[in-house]
């Protein structure tokens, strides 16, 4: 699983939802640098001691851009049992241009921004349906109002 050094020939982890890629390229930061960043280390952590499959792993990479050297980490989630990065693996990051000890790893599963992401789904659709129920509903009173009238 992690923190093995041997290098065997496996898949890596699945890639990120589309929704997180469209979160991306809404914030711009699909358009910040890309650079290779080498695993240093991979931990597993399981969420809820009843179930010890689901978890995340805490990964700890370094890269270079320019002359300079940072180190950094990123949570991700996942499941005990799959293949994820081993100690000495490369992936792409991309980092901000302003700030490079800012990065991301573009493939990240986090539940989280996905939660936050599907709220933002939900609360928009709530405000359409707002915005076109209160007109109509205000029609169907004035309509009725009209009828009543008319019935006089």
């Amino acid at each position: 699983m992690c923190n093995s050094v041997e290098m065997t020939e496996r898949t890596f982890p699945a890639g990120a939802s589309p929704l997180n890629k469209g979160w991306l390229h809404f914030t711009g930061k699909d358009r910040w640098p890309t650079v290779a960043a080498a695993v240093f280390s991979c931990e597993f952590t399981t969420r809820r001691q009843s179930d010890s499959t689901v978890g995340h792993y805490r990964v700890v990479v370094s890269y270079t851009v320019g002359e300079e050297i940072y180190t950094g980490e990123f949570v991700d989630f996942g499941l005990q049992d799959e293949e994820y990065f081993h100690r000495g693996d490369t992936l792409q990051i991309r980092y901000d241009p302003k700030y490079p000890s800012k990065f991301y790893y573009p493939d990240l599963r986090t539940r989280t921004r996905f939660h936050l992401i599907c709220f933002a789904i939900g609360a928009g659709l709530a405000a359409i349906c707002y915005a076109v129920c209160c007109p109509l509903k205000t029609l169907m009173n004035h309509i009725h109002h009209v009828g009543s009238i008319l019935k006089e």
